[in-house]
């Protein structure tokens, strides 16, 4: 049997059934009665009133009797009589949230913040082989970063590094004895953006970035290439300071090269004498005698090649034996031997096997012993230089 009542919330007294078959007749009747209770319907009304940027706004909802995931934040349920229930809200963003429940003409309510992140917290400055770095803490639903800085006390517009990937960020432009304000935001998931982090400042150190690595890559008898790693930032130019070994490096020459350049061919060098070559940068002026420099790089010593026209006499020296295999003999006539040089067929500097300084050998007129374990069978030109500055070239075959 099956009995359609009214659905309206409320309390029902049923006090006369009759049944009525299908031809309209009635077949029973009974007098009974008994009471039912309609309950109302309950609403559950979440709104996310001031969202805050940086956060998830998929907030879900689960309840006892009934709820929803992902909706439109209105979830109905049957309370079925209960006289209360608990729910869980889920994946709730940050901000100002206000949610109802609402019983026919009666509702409760309640307003509730969850605090944000905000911006990036944490923001501070390193120098990294001398350059400052930027980093800061993640921000959570952030998919990038935007940093921005300018001199302190400028009216000029921050310059700005937008859509930072990561948590850090090269400052390469700062210009020394400069102090700078520096702020970073969250550019969120959805595209909007946290507000500037807290300002901090940061001075640059006065010095100049040291040139980091410079080599000779080839030379002859009067020029040498020199090649080096340029400066990340703040130069504006390179000074080379170049010079014969024993004379003071205050006193050497000095060459001007441009920024840009990472190269450079000296000339005008003396065929088979020791050079020291060094190098700083200008982060003011393009210039050798002011400006704010950088330290020297350590020196690096080369000798250049001889011309075989320019030697002396070589009937003055003797060199043997002649192939040689583990080593062999050198004498000069009435002096000592102050340095062996070893060279290729081409005239070029094995600086890897060249001997330099006044050597701890012969007396006077005697012979020296030089080892030649450390090279490979071939033919090779060696130069000698007495301590009366004079030079001799032999050709050297060593076979084993």
């Amino acid at each position: 049997l099956r009995i359609v009542m009214p659905a309206h919330p409320g309390e029902y007294t049923v006090e006369n059934m009759k049944v009525i078959d299908a031809r309209g007749c009635e077949s029973l009747s009974a007098f009974s009665s008994f009471k039912y209770t309609v309950y109302p319907e309950v609403k559950v009304i979440l709104m996310h009133a001031e969202p805050a940027s940086c956060t998830q706004s998929n907030a879900s909802i689960q309840l006892q009797a009934q709820g929803g995931v992902n909706g439109s934040y209105e979830y109905t349920l049957l309370s079925n009589g209960q006289t209360n229930t608990t729910g869980n809200f889920m994946g709730l963003g940050a901000g100002v949230h206000y949610i109802a429940v609402r019983s026919g003409e009666c509702q409760i309510q309640k307003v509730f913040e969850i605090p944000s992140n905000g911006p990036p917290k944490g923001l501070s400055i390193i120098e990294q082989n001398g350059i400052p770095v930027a980093r800061w803490q993640a921000v959570l639903g952030s998919r990038a970063y935007n940093l921005r800085y300018r001199e302190v006390g400028s009216n000029m517009p921050f310059v700005a590094i937008n859509s930072i990937s990561a948590t850090s960020a090269l400052l390469t432009e700062l210009l020394p004895n400069k102090t700078y304000e520096i702020q970073v935001q969250a550019v969120c998931i959805d595209g909007n953006s946290t507000s500037w982090s807290e300002v901090i400042n940061y001075t640059l150190s006065s010095s100049c970035l040291a040139v980091p690595f410079l080599q000779v890559t080839s030379l002859n008898a009067t020029t040498v290439s020199l090649q080096w790693n340029k400066v990340s930032f703040g130069a504006i130019c390179y000074i080379i300071s170049f010079g014969k070994i024993g004379i003071d490096p205050s006193l050497w020459q000095q060459v001007i090269v441009p920024y840009s350049r990472n190269t450079y061919i000296l000339s005008g060098l003396e065929p088979g004498q020791a050079y020291g070559i060094r190098m700083r940068t200008n982060c003011q002026i393009c210039s050798s005698t002011g400006g704010s420099f950088s330290t020297w790089s350590p020196i690096q010593i080369f000798t250049s090649t001889f011309r075989l026209a320019e030697l002396t006499d070589f009937t003055e020296s003797w060199l043997w034996p002649n192939p040689a295999q583990n080593g062999f003999w050198i004498h000069i006539a009435n002096q000592k031997v102050q340095s062996i040089t070893f060279y290729d067929l081409q005239g070029r500097l094995l600086d890897w096997f060249s001997t330099k300084g006044t050597l701890e050998s012969s007396q006077e007129g005697e012979a020296l012993w030089i080892s030649t374990e450390k090279l490979n069978p071939g033919v090779y030109l060696i130069g000698i230089l007495g301590e009366n500055q004079a030079r001799y070239m032999h050709r050297l075959i060593i076979n084993r």
